[in-house]
């Protein structure tokens, strides 16, 4: 997704071609230290001066900074509710996310939370909230106002994740929760209100719900949209705690069922299509999936998922029918050398 000139929200810069149900797999499975000590050692700057696989020359000290929390002063002021504490089961430690969003297409960042909920109500909690960013100009002091009953937003369950997108192709930016329960479509009506069309678009996975992410997986010109599920987990029948190198823990995420990930293709009308046995996700054995990013890491001009999992590998998916589309071409190519 990128901003316009004018501040809104414009379409993604994306190659259509014919639309079909990819065919996913997974292409490497990294240990979640491993992805870490990955990703760590990719975070440095390139420096020009050190010679392909040489030494890297020694790096000059960066200018001095700090951040300083404003977010009171600034009007964001809330308190996260994800279970109570002291907390006593898994389900109350995992947290939940934000988003920045452009609600109103005025160029600015607003700011919205799920929010979550408690044990002994995890179908209603107090309530998502949305914070309007009125800044007054670049560089100048943050402000933002609550706008949550001005834009409609109606979300009480037990929120985890949230992703952002224009899940409808008119230009507004559309949210997506993902919750300890049945998950939510928040769609925008172009004037900064939302309306609930989870059941309408088919995308209320009732899963434990933790990270999601909006991209165009099939190359249509819309976005889909990739769901990561955690675990299941009974709030009438909690699981026993347990034990880790003689410390008392909660139960999980060992010896509880990882709960499988789910992927919808968008039919172009704000509606989805479940296409997670189509797409060959459904052939790959479930995992305790925490988050999900998606993006072209081979810069191949088709987006990978890449998902992170707590206490099990990690997964990079890649579009198999493409790759044997990219392989095909490469042969035809070969023998069209052999034959001039």
């Amino acid at each position: 997704m990128t901003r316009s000139a004018a501040g809104g929200v414009a379409r993604p810069s994306i190659t259509t071609r014919a639309a079909r149900p990819a065919r996913w797999r997974a292409c490497a499975r990294w240990p979640t230290r491993g992805l870490l000590a990955l990703l760590l050692a990719g975070c440095g700057p390139a420096d020009e001066g050190s010679p392909p696989g040489g030494p890297p020359a020694p790096t000059r000290a960066s200018s001095a900074f700090a951040f300083v929390d404003v977010a009171a002063p600034a009007g964001l002021r809330m308190q996260l509710t994800s279970g109570r504490t002291p907390a006593t089961q898994i389900v109350e430690v995992k947290g939940g996310g934000l988003a920045l969003i452009d609600r109103d297409g005025d160029g600015d960042w607003d700011v919205f939370v799920p929010n979550g909920a408690t044990l002994d109500s995890p179908d209603r909690g107090p309530g998502c909230r949305l914070f309007d960013n009125l800044t007054q100009r670049p560089g100048g002091e943050l402000r933002f106002e609550d706008a949550t009953a001005a834009a409609g937003l109606v979300f009480d369950r037990w929120g985890v994740g949230v992703a952002v997108g224009d899940v409808d192709g008119d230009g507004s930016d559309d949210l997506y929760i993902t919750a300890f329960g049945e998950n939510a479509l928040l769609v925008n009506d172009g004037s900064g209100r939302f309306e609930d069309r989870t059941a309408d678009a088919g995308v209320g996975d009732a899963g434990w719900g933790t990270g999601c992410a909006f991209g165009d997986l099939d190359q249509d010109g819309d976005l889909d949209l990739y769901v990561v599920n955690y675990l299941a987990f009974d709030v009438a029948q909690p699981p026993p705690g347990q034990s880790f190198r003689g410390v008392p823990v909660f139960g999980g995420p060992a010896g509880l069922p990882p709960q499988a990930d789910v992927l919808y293709a968008n039919r172009g009308d704000g509606s989805f299509a479940d296409v997670t046995r189509a797409s060959g996700c459904s052939e790959m054995p479930s995992a305790h999936g925490l988050n999900v990013l998606i993006l072209d890491i081979d810069r191949d001009g088709r987006q990978e998922v890449l998902v992170g999992n707590d206490s099990m590998a990690n997964r990079l998916l890649d579009d198999a029918d493409a790759d044997a589309d990219a392989d095909a071409d490469a042969d035809a190519d070969a023998d069209a050398d052999a034959d001039a």
